[in-house]
């Protein structure tokens, strides 16, 4: 059976590593909040926003330490930006369905300090939590707010699963570990992208 691991995409601590925020585009226009992390990037709202566009990251000038460049970019919008050299990793395995925007990094001085990152999206959502496992918040309605502590169903994952979102926890990423060992002999230091193994159980049958 497959082992899978958590993306790190917020951590606090580790003053020294790059946290960034959205920028600006050219006619001054923020580029965050059309990023939504929920939506398709086929909606109207991504092809509108970003069509031909350049996302523009800035450092975050509440971290004036935050100068080292690592394999993802921490950020407080659970997006998914990683250096093209894991970048090229994902697209060996993955063929379809992860979509990825360019971007430049602008440094505390407004100086470019990289173009080598890109905005990793991976859609569509996937129907593979076990929720009798998992930490479920719900709506008044009984439908599923929100997932905590994520439990895995093995039983739903397909083999063509390598990098993943999960309905109900939009924000939070999932790697297989065939990736993972394939980041991992990426040639650049980035001691927090990995989490523990993903918990993996079976749910029950009805």
């Amino acid at each position: 059976m497959n082992k899978y691991y958590n993306v790190m995409t917020f951590m606090l601590g580790f003053p020294d590593l790059c946290w960034v925020q959205f920028g600006k585009t050219r006619e001054g226009r923020r580029m965050g909040a059309c990023i939504s992390v929920g939506e398709s990037p086929a909606s109207p709202k991504w092809s509108l926003e970003l069509e031909g566009k350049t996302i523009h990251l800035e450092f975050d000038p509440g971290r004036p330490d935050g100068l080292r460049l690592t394999g993802l970019l921490r950020n407080t919008g659970s997006k998914l930006i990683l250096h093209r050299s894991y970048c090229d990793q994902v697209r060996n395995l993955c063929q379809y369905g992860i979509y990825y925007f360019p971007t430049v990094v602008y440094n505390h001085k407004g100086r470019i300090a990289s173009n080598d990152y890109e905005i990793v999206v991976p859609w569509p959502l996937r129907d593979v939590a076990n929720l009798q496992a998992s930490d479920v918040m719900r709506n008044d309605d009984g439908t599923v707010r929100r997932v905590h502590g994520m439990v895995l169903d093995p039983e739903k994952i397909t083999n063509d699963l390598v990098l993943f979102r999960v309905m109900g926890n939009e924000g939070e990423y999932f790697i297989r570990d065939d990736l993972m060992r394939l980041w991992k002999a990426v040639p650049m230091e980035d001691p927090l992208i990995f989490l523990n193994d993903v918990p993996m159980q079976a749910s029950a049958k009805s």
